[in-house]
């Protein structure tokens, strides 16, 4: 694999020139082009930002500001308008197409910044997701870095327990004084080997310790994203479903549709103002930390393990070439590894401590004539040699090339490329639907005075259904002689009552069974003599006492009077009169004889 050159494309180009959109503070004093991402709130660096979101709320009052004193012009101006062809037809129709187009171009917008939402939230959780993976290979390494740290303090001890032993036995050996001292010197080159080791491995440590802020930094990361994502999810959402609403007024041509949606509007355009006047400074300052966040990294991150990180978005795995393969390998394990970190220095001292024991193992065996205590010890340190070589190995896997170049690589684009760019887009789009809904609302009040009311009424079918007439569904003017509580009715019964007393009183004297005029035949009744003009029930109410003479116990039925014989109906009115009083009971089922 070839050496990796930087590629720029259209998101660090965008990236370049966002950055060097420039600053002020609150005396309007242009900062310094090096002045560092920083996120402190007294800062000068936030007071820019600031500055950035007043200057887009000012611009929205500007906007706002013009669309008020338009519709007041409108309302003043449009009534005083004699132009014939004002509600013409064919200036209806364009109005309505410039409606419709406008809200078009006010949809695709709000799906670019959904989009750029989508966007921003998938690259920043694959962020989120490669920097929990470089956090938790870091941990790991300190857990070994640690358990090897133990390793070399148990091996000094075992070394100074071999010393002592060494000491006390050399008494008893004649004429090995050379030996001896070679023993001695290669004690003390293990254990100068085993200190030095452990100052590199508490350097690795203090280095690493700053990983808990890429912890802390993930977590809060991911819970920021989720309330970001939901705020630039909901609120287009809403502004859609009452663009939409307003779309279809428009379509209908419907007056009051579209003064509605020009309040509703008029919402939706302030809204959008605000997300602008909130999304543009926030995605300066993404720049900014993009292009030149060391100095804000240092605060939290101490040099070394900053150049780490940076090692392994440089690093390749690319073979030397031309050397031998024993070479070649100790090159590239080199290469493999950051050098802010003396990973390769411990492998040396490791390796180094093997040589230097097997030595001293094999000279105290021929100096000591295979002692048992001395064997002992030197098994001891020998285990804790091959221990440090497996934690040594373990750290070298966990913090070489290939095991984070991909999640360091991963994390840079997502978030200072990918998520910028969903950044960038949602700002560009947001200024850009500020612009088009101030258009609309600019066109929508030309149409107060120019659409229709749209009828409420309801129209009555010309045609009568053959499966349900209408006269099936007529309902009767007089239902449950309920009329005898409207004044006028009662007047209208009275009326009627009186001119239709003298052919009562002839009626009403017929004998029992005989049919007289104005009368007709009742089903289901043996004498079947119903009185035709008979007065109902109301007017029975409102005529006077000598009409009501009857005797105790007599049945008046609507318009019927039973005097006698078996006179049988379905339903009807009944009353009572008793001693010259009409008590009226209500309704009935079924009335059969007495």
């Amino acid at each position: 694999m070839g050496e990796q050159q930087p590629r720029t494309n259209f998101a660090d180009w965008l990236l370049k020139w966002t950055h060097r959109v420039p600053h002020f503070d609150f005396r309007f004093n242009r900062l310094r082009q090096e002045t560092p991402f920083d996120v402190d709130p007294n800062g000068e660096y936030a007071q820019s930002l600031v500055i950035l979101c007043a200057l887009s709320l000012l611009l929205a009052l500007l906007f706002l500001l013009a669309t008020l004193l338009w519709w007041v012009a409108q309302c003043c101006l449009a009534h005083r308008s004699g132009t014939p062809n004002r509600t013409s037809r064919t200036r209806i129709g364009r109005l309505s197409c410039a409606l419709f187009l406008v809200s078009v171009l006010c949809f695709a917008l709000m799906g670019a910044c959904l989009y750029g939402n989508e966007h921003v939230n998938k690259s920043v959780r694959e962020s989120t997701g490669a920097l929990a993976h470089v956090a938790n290979a870091f941990r790991v390494a300190m857990e070994k870095t640690h358990k090897l740290n133990e390793s070399q303090w148990h091996l000094s001890r075992h070394i100074d327990q071999l010393t002592l032993l060494i000491e006390q036995k050399s008494k008893d050996v004649i004429n090995q004084t050379t030996m001896i001292r070679e023993a001695d010197s290669l004690l003390t080159e293990l254990s100068d080997k085993v200190d030095e080791l452990k100052q590199r491995l508490g350097r690795t440590l203090a280095i690493l310790a700053d990983t808990q802020f890429l912890e802390a930094a993930k977590r809060k990361g991911e819970r920021v994203e989720l309330e970001r994502w939901l705020l630039c999810l909901l609120l287009p959402l809403i502004m859609l479903s009452v663009l939409f609403a307003g779309v279809i007024a428009f379509c209908r041509q419907s007056r009051k549709g579209a003064i509605i949606f020009s309040g509703l509007g008029l919402v939706i355009f302030l809204v959008t103002w605000l997300l602008f006047s909130a999304a543009f400074p926030l995605t300066v300052a993404y720049a900014d930390f993009c292009s030149d966040g060391r100095p804000f990294l240092r605060t939290h991150l101490n040099d070394e393990l900053i150049d780490v990180i940076q090692f392994y978005s440089d690093c390749t795995m690319q073979e030397p070439t031309n050397i031998s393969p024993e070479a070649a390998t100790k090159a590239l394990g080199d290469k493999l590894v950051p050098g802010a970190l003396p990973l390769a220095m411990i492998r040396q001292l490791s390796m180094e401590q093997n040589e230097a024991e097997h030595k001293l193992e094999a000279l105290l065996a021929r100096l000591f004539n295979g002692s048992a205590e001395i064997e002992s010890v030197t098994a001891q340190i020998a285990a804790q040699i091959i221990t440090t070589a497996r934690l040594e190995g373990a750290v070298h896997s966990a913090l070489q090339c290939s095991a984070l170049h991909h999640d360091i690589l991963g994390m840079q684009h997502g978030f200072c490329r990918h998520g910028f760019f969903g950044s960038a887009l949602i700002s560009f789009t947001l200024f850009v639907l500020g612009l088009s809904l101030f258009i609309l609302l600019i066109l929508v009040s030309k149409s107060w005075y120019i659409f229709t009311r749209l009828p409420n009424d309801y129209s009555e079918v010309d045609n009568d259904d053959q499966f349900s007439p209408r006269g099936h569904d007529a309902m009767p003017d007089n239902i449950y002689d309920t009329n005898i509580f409207n004044p006028r009715a009662r007047q209208h019964l009275a009326n009627t009552s009186a001119a239709e007393s003298g052919g009562m009183a002839q009626n009403s004297t017929a004998p029992n069974g005989t049919v007289t005029a104005g009368t007709v035949q009742l089903r289901n009744s043996p004498e079947g003599i119903m009185q035709q003009n008979a007065p109902s029930w109301q007017q029975q109410l409102l005529t006077s006492h000598a009409n009501a003479s009857a005797p105790a116990g007599t049945l008046r039925l609507g318009t019927l009077t039973r005097n006698g014989g078996a006179i049988r109906t379905s339903a009807g009115n009944y009353q009572q009169i008793s001693n010259g009083n009409i008590n009226p009971y209500g309704r009935f089922q079924e009335f059969g004889n007495a």
